[in-house]
């Protein structure tokens, strides 16, 4: 079960980092064609990325505020 949730963590790793070479590259093409879409749009990625994070952390707070615990062994209501 462990595993499972280590490998889940990598694979966002691995997503994030992708997301960030592409990011990259936007901006470097960007720069070079004076074109400042690419820049404009990694502004949006950006905002979006920071609004998931929020929304990660209030879930975490939320869940630590109502059961007193952020342990995932210990969570059996988020079960479906």
């Amino acid at each position: 079960m462990i595993k499972q949730r280590e490998y889940r963590l990598v694979a966002k790793s691995y997503a994030t980092a992708l997301f960030n070479a592409a990011n990259l590259v936007f901006i470097t093409f960007a720069n070079y064609y004076q074109n400042l879409d690419g820049q404009v749009f990694i502004i949006f990625v950006m905002v979006t990325a920071a609004a998931e994070v929020a929304v990660g952390l209030a879930l975490i707070v939320d869940i630590f505020r109502s059961k007193k615990t952020i342990s995932i062994d210990e969570m059996h209501s988020l079960k479906g």
